[in-house]
């Protein structure tokens, strides 16, 4: 069996799916699997497997989004390596994976394909909307629009569909009517070391991710005007939404109660998180976030948006779920979780949960990735 995984919006910057792309490649090989990766071309050199990377010609959209660039079209190397192989994997509805699916639409492409839904494109089009005029915001709205195309153009021409959620599974599953899996997604091995627990009052903060607008980070910045002080935050990350952040930070006069770290590579993130108390998000549009299981995965008791997503990754007793959008509300029950007890209680609960989150392994997502393969390729 020969894979070829498509990712072509490759960013040092890079989110959940980009981390999923890259350790099912690396994970696929180490089983054996021959598997290649096809690119956009970008300074970062990855040094897994580098004789399996493809890279093609990029377009630089840094003026846009930050460390954005696209795929712009397949080179002789890249129509040679999907010739040879059986299944190709496509992540993102991207340039590149758009016209893979045209070429199988139009019968020049005569290969599987499956597509991993990875984001909620549907939750842009329904809810984003501009407050005011600013460049980044004014071309991300004009952008959902060609993304939902793409995406329901290559699902309408791939072989299955692969949920990395459940709850995605059962609402899209009936609805694109094909064949369709569900695959947990692989978080990296580095967060599986377990933790001690911590026996004190709580006192910090952390949120890391992207700061984009969906992410809502500033309900948690306003929430801090309504606390007293009781807690600092820690912003991790990078994104087009920074420089508003600290403007409202600013604005708030909440300069001692909140630090931005900048962007911090996953591997050094499962040191770096312990040195928090509770991990904290209000955002409410994922597919299904790396952040929830690694934060109980090096026992941080997350302070989370109650919806679906968050409620199939969190245990019902190992985080605090929050159906509000009101600052004072999740300053509220932030304050009621400043307590040494309930503090402990929640981090005992994720450690009885522990064994659940196995499933999640890179290596265990990357084994259930490599039966679903075998079973499209045979159909």
């Amino acid at each position: 069996m020969k894979l070829l995984i498509v990712f072509d919006i490759f960013s040092k910057f890079g989110g959940g799916s980009q981390l999923c792309s890259l350790r099912w490649f690396k994970n696929l090989n180490n089983l054996g699997i021959e598997t290649y990766l096809l690119k956009n071309k970008t300074k970062e050199k990855l040094n897994i497997y580098p004789e399996r990377i493809i890279e093609i010609p990029a377009l630089n959209l840094s003026f846009v989004f930050k460390g954005l660039e696209i795929g712009t079209f397949l080179t002789k190397e890249a129509i040679n390596k999907i010739k040879e192989v059986d299944l190709i994997i496509l992540n993102e509805p991207g340039l590149i994976s758009f016209l893979l699916s045209l070429s199988q639409e139009t019968k020049l492409l005569n290969k599987k394909l499956a597509f991993v839904f990875h984001t909620n494109y549907d939750y842009f089009s329904k809810n984003f909307r501009l407050d005011k005029f600013d460049f980044e915001g004014y071309f991300l709205k004009i952008g959902i629009l060609p993304s939902l195309i793409f995406r329901n153009f290559i699902i309408k021409n791939s072989q299955a569909v692969i949920f990395v959620a459940k709850s995605f599974k059962k609402l899209y599953g009936k609805k694109i009517r094909k064949k369709s899996y569900y695959l947990p997604i692989p978080v990296s091995s580095d967060f599986f070391t377990g933790f001690k627990i911590k026996e004190k009052e709580p006192n910090s903060l952390v949120y890391f991710g992207r700061l984009s607008r969906e992410k809502r980070v500033d309900i948690i910045i306003k929430a801090l005007r309504f606390i007293n002080k009781k807690y600092k935050l820690f912003i991790i990350g990078e994104g087009q939404e920074r420089d508003n952040l600290e403007e409202l930070v600013r604005s708030l006069k909440l300069e001692n109660q909140v630090e931005f770290l900048g962007w911090i590579e996953n591997k050094n993130l499962p040191n770096i998180l312990t040195e928090f108390d509770y991990f904290i998000s209000a955002s409410n549009f994922e597919v299904f976030s790396f952040t929830y299981l690694e934060s109980l995965l090096r026992g941080l008791p997350p302070f989370v948006y109650d919806y679906s997503s968050s409620r199939e990754a969190i245990p019902s007793n190992c985080g605090i779920f929050i159906k509000s959008d009101e600052p004072n509300y999740w300053a509220k029950i932030l304050l009621q979780y400043k307590n040494k007890g309930l503090f402990i209680d929640l981090q005992k609960n994720i450690l009885k949960a522990y064994p659940k989150f196995f499933k999640f392994h890179e290596e265990n997502s990357s084994k259930r990735l490599k039966e679903i393969c075998e079973d499209i390729i045979k159909k």
